[in-house]
């Protein structure tokens, strides 16, 4: 039976118990819908593909899935990594998947044949476990590292063209703006950005009060808006442009572990090792919550087409929720007709 936990709500029900829905006043309320609990998988990590409803889960094993999120089938298995992995992400047509393992290897994959394409040579990459990937324009990736520093690479082979040293940072996440600039969560100051021209250097690094820094970070797709996962426990949302905080909430009674912007850019998701994903809008103010979630705090992903949330619950095992509406991306602006003279 599917669980419905509505926005806001308190109530934590196992995933065979119904609870009915609440209607809220906030605008722009959600209803989330546990449609499918993978059993029997312990993931680590979860990556949704830009594309339809594929999502690549990684599982303490070093496999990872690629799950329909509609049916909950698995379409492809990729294995070999010897160590769990952390980093994923898949290209902007969702035709490849890039993976970096606990033991620092970087792969590439045909997601359509599940075939490996290349291992990214390990002599000058990175010395400690990848944590998080963002693919590039130009054919470039960015993979960062447990050993504070991110590595830019060419998807075509070779070693690291550029790497950037943390020197004391703790680099968290990932993300880039439509000019090129990297977007980089830390533990030292909470967001690092850096610019590009002929390679990446530091343009500005933005403080969170109280000097705990970020767990992770998210940019929505238009490259506008950041998302800062704090270890006070507060998500914060900046204006990249302006290089502002433009609004704050405290999301959880415990550090947040991971934040994720939907496709739309309207709603973006935080989990907590609080055991709770709550969703809001780029305001702050609340707009879902599910309860009996991953202790250690839950990995996040949305699918391309916004339809499906994916976490972990209290015993890691990946969960499917259908939201409600979806949360698409905006469609493309129409081309403006020109008239005859």
């Amino acid at each position: 039976m599917m669980l419905t936990a509505t926005l806001l709500s308190a109530l934590a029900a196992g995933p065979t118990t119904a609870a009915p829905a609440l209607t809220r006043s906030v605008p722009g309320a959600l209803t989330l819908t546990r449609t499918r609990t993978l059993a029997g998988l312990r993931a680590v990590q979860v990556t949704g593909s830009p594309v339809g409803d594929l999502v690549a889960v990684s599982l303490e094993s070093g496999e990872v899935r690629l799950i329909d999120a509609n049916t909950g089938q698995t379409r492809r298995s990729l294995l070999g990594h010897p160590q769990p992995v952390y980093g994923a992400a898949f290209s902007s047509d969702g035709k490849t998947l890039i993976t970096g393992d606990d033991s620092a290897r970087i792969w590439i994959w045909n997601v359509a044949t599940g075939q490996k394409i290349r291992e990214m040579p390990r002599e000058k990459g990175h010395q400690r476990g990848i944590q998080a990937i963002e693919i590039l324009s130009g054919g470039r990736f960015a993979t960062v590292g447990k050993d504070d520093t991110v590595r830019v690479w060419n998807i075509a082979g070779g070693h690291p063209i550029q790497t950037i040293l943390g020197n004391g940072a703790n680099f968290y996440g990932v993300g880039q703006t439509p000019s090129g600039a990297l977007v980089l969560g830390t533990l030292k100051e909470g967001m690092r950005l850096y610019g590009r021209s002929t390679q990446f250097s530091l343009a500005a690094a933005l403080s969170l009060p109280g000097g705990q820094g970020a767990n992770d970070i998210s940019v929505n797709r238009a490259g506008t808006l950041a998302v800062t996962a704090g270890r006070d426990g507060i998500a914060s949302v900046w204006t990249i442009s302006s290089r502002s905080r433009s609004s704050f909430v405290r999301a959880h009674d415990d550090w947040v572990i991971a934040a994720s912007f939907a496709p739309s850019g309207r709603v973006f998701a935080t989990s907590s090792n609080d055991r709770t994903i709550k969703l809001w809008n780029p305001q702050s103010q609340p707009l879902g919550r599910l309860d009996d979630m991953s202790a250690i705090g839950s990995p996040l992903a949305w699918t391309g087409s916004g339809k499906f949330l994916i976490g972990t619950d209290i015993a890691d095992q990946p969960v499917i929720i259908a939201v409600s509406p979806a949360q698409a991306p905006p469609a493309p602006p129409r081309p403006r007709s020109r008239r005859g003279r």
